[in-house]
């Protein structure tokens, strides 16, 4: 099975995800983080999407432009926030501090 699945018979090979053809030879793009389709496309795990060239998976964010970042699979972090605290990817001010990074 190539190293990309498992043996669970005489020639026949149970793939791990990410990996297709009747000897797991055939890796759909996935990096790690979904599964091959039918066709042997990869269909990304929930949180990563496609990449641009389409030859891995990536993080998937959708956050809110300027002020944040994605930090992970569907997380969305702040760039700066010097004087309060980040949350879902936004800077909340501590007492007496305001403006879009604190």
């Amino acid at each position: 099975c190539n190293h990309n699945g498992m043996c669970i018979d005489q020639g026949v090979c149970s793939c791990f995800p990410g990996y297709t053809g009747e000897r797991c030879e055939q890796d759909c793009g996935c990096g790690g983080h979904g599964q091959c389709d039918a066709e042997g496309t990869c269909v990304c795990d929930n949180g990563w999407r496609q990449s641009a060239n389409g030859d891995t998976c990536e993080w998937d964010c959708y956050c809110n432009g300027g002020a944040s970042v994605c930090i992970g699979p569907g997380i969305c972090g702040c760039k700066a926030c010097e004087k309060g605290t980040c949350v879902g990817g936004q800077c909340q001010c501590w007492s007496g501090f305001t403006g879009h990074d604190c």
